[in-house]
């Protein structure tokens, strides 16, 4: 039984840290900014590299003769410039296959250790040829402008192909230490269409605030309008679940500060008409945040988990203090709950073996995906994680997907015939164990999850406040109202997958088939999918657990065995006192 003196009094420090995070924000940190002199990024001399380059090396694929032509041609230019160049050829799994792909790196001469790199992907599948090359025109433009005014910090230019896969040998490749990288990506859309910058890592934060109110403050200046910053929710939603389907992720991912300048963010427009205006603004815009990078304070090195609202920004320890004080309320419970079923002698052994063997559904589906690529079933899974358009769903894709949820089905079945266990059938003193278990097991790997990811711990957390008083509550319980319940306690969940869903412009399936390939393409390590395991193991034994009328009684079950009089309102067997009656009364 809960004590309910319990949960009241350890939700109390959640209520004074909500208050105290009302008082949290504070303001943005300013942009660095850089004088733009006159002359700098001719968008006429953009706009002819482009087109000749489109002309040239329309049909090149990531890895192909005509991309390795073209990474010569690149070459070539920053030398003339007067770079140092050297290129770097390295096998990647890009969304065509396994390919060599040639990333070109070239660096100017700086006057102190640290460096400010710009980066171009020559493909981007599924854009006109002047789109996915515009980039790469305004990379080249950008070395002409940049590369004799020299500056405190070095300069490195990278052309790399393949998409994220090819991003991931450049972040690998680059001289350290980089203050700073902007990833440039298509420029030339028919107008600005943001949002302009992404931030997005893939592991749980984003690039440092400070480079993001550098490169939006050029913008601005340059465009006169915001780059499109996310709003609130869908901070916290990528936060909670990380994501990223762009260059910039493995840079973050490797602890260099970046982020992606693109028209459309993170998808693009897809748009095959050219801009020179549009060119020209954000090529200036470029230029100018990579001055002002060049000369300004250094960038924390560190992705952040802070979140802004409106023009103020939250730190993410008021995110680390609100959620820990939610799972450190739901494990005091959990640990009254387990002294108390050990005074009582309940069975528990059995109950956290039963909650356990729940997860090995997810394990073996999680294994499955990963089988799938390594057998060959799944052709060609790239090694980054991609969408539906750069690795289109195809009928065979289909199967796959299709055969992923049989496994998951049939293992479900497996687990209840081979593994079997207690059962929620047996009498409620014997099944009264399995909401202590479940409650105990769930806040143990919320706090593991706490000193990960404290956005993706929230999404354990919040059920637990609703699992918590429901499941160790007195009273019957409908099956209706346990469904009811465990749809609310899922609901955050569903909602930030919805959000990224759309962020991505990705449909369900679409959405499901991007997951399926950062299983199969080993994005997700043996900790993430340990803890993915238990995460949705614990979640299916609590709605068995909430829907199941047994686990509380019923309300025959209920018998009265001990009478008094009518009147009685204390101890003893006689009735109460005068006062006690007097209140009674009334």
């Amino acid at each position: 039984m809960l004590n309910l003196r319990l949960y009241r009094a350890s939700l109390l420090p959640v209520i004074a840290a909500v208050v105290a995070l009302a008082f949290a924000p504070a303001a943005l940190p300013a942009a660095q900014i850089s004088p733009l002199p006159a002359g700098l990024f001719s968008a006429v001399r953009a706009q002819a590299t482009l087109a000749r380059l489109a002309a040239t090396y329309a049909g090149h694929a990531p890895g192909s003769r005509g991309d390795d032509v073209l990474a010569s041609s690149v070459a070539n230019q920053l030398r003339a410039d007067g770079l140092k160049v050297h290129t770097i050829s390295a096998i990647a799994v890009t969304a065509s296959g396994k390919r060599r792909i040639e990333t070109v790196i070239a660096t100017s001469a700086g006057q102190r250790s640290g460096s400010v790199v710009l980066l171009a992907d020559r493909s981007a599948p599924g854009v006109s040829a002047e789109a996915r090359l515009s980039g790469t025109a305004a990379l080249l433009e950008l070395a002409r402008d940049l590369a004799p005014r020299g500056g405190p910090r070095t300069l490195t230019f990278v052309s790399s192909g393949g998409g994220i896969a090819g991003a991931a040998l450049a972040a690998a490749a680059v001289p350290r230490p980089v203050d700073a990288t902007i990833v440039i990506g298509d420029l030339a859309g028919a107008r600005a269409q943001p949002p302009l910058v992404v931030p997005w890592s893939g592991d749980g934060g984003m690039a440092p605030l400070s480079l993001q109110q550098t490169v939006d403050g050029a913008l601005f200046s340059q465009l006169g309008a915001k780059a499109g910053r996310p709003g609130l929710i869908e901070e916290l939603a990528r936060l909670a679940v990380p994501l990223t389907v762009s260059d910039q992720g493995p840079f973050e991912d490797a602890g260099i500060p970046a982020v992606l300048v693109q028209q459309g963010g993170e998808l693009g427009t897809r748009s095959a008409q050219v801009s020179i205006a549009t060119l020209a603004g954000v090529g200036r815009a470029v230029l100018s945040a990579t001055q002002a990078l060049q000369h300004g304070a250094d960038v924390s090195p560190a992705s952040t988990r802070d979140v802004t609202i409106a023009a103020n920004v939250v730190g993410g320890w008021t995110a680390r203090l609100l959620f820990g004080l939610l799972i450190l309320a739901s494990a005091l419970c959990a640990v009254d709950l387990l002294a108390r079923a050990r005074r009582r002698r309940t069975a528990l052994a059995p109950w956290f073996a039963w909650a356990l063997a729940w997860g090995l559904p997810f394990l073996v589906t999680g294994l499955y995906a990963k089988l799938l690529a390594w057998s060959g079933l799944l052709a060609h899974v790239p090694s980054g994680p991609v969408t539906s358009a750069a690795y289109p769903f195809r009928g065979g894709d289909a199967l796959a997907l299709i055969s992923v949820l049989a496994v998951f089905v049939l293992a479900c079945l497996a687990r209840v015939r081979l593994i079997g266990g207690p059962s929620l059938d047996e009498a409620a003193g014997a099944s009264a164990g399995a909401p202590v278990a479940l409650l105990f097991l769930a806040s143990l790997l919320a706090a593991a999850l706490w000193l990960a990811n404290p956005y993706t711990a929230a999404l354990l957390a919040l059920p637990l406040l609703f699992w918590v008083p429901v499941m160790a509550g007195e009273g019957y319980r409908s099956p209706g109202a346990g469904a009811l319940w465990i749809a609310l306690s899922l609901a955050p969940l569903g909602l930030v997958l919805a959000i990224e869903a759309n962020s991505l412009g990705l449909g369900p399936i679409a959405f499901g088939w991007t997951w399926l390939l950062v299983f199969a393409g080993g994005e997700i390590g043996p900790g993430a999918l340990l803890a993915f395991s238990l995460a949705g193991g614990l979640a299916l034994a609590a709605a068995f657990v909430l829907v199941h009328p047994s686990t509380r009684g019923t309300p025959e079950d209920i018998q009265i065995t001990v009478r008094g009089p009518a009147t009685y309102a204390g101890p003893g067997s006689l009735g109460g006192t005068d006062s006690a009656l007097r209140r009674l009364a009334r």
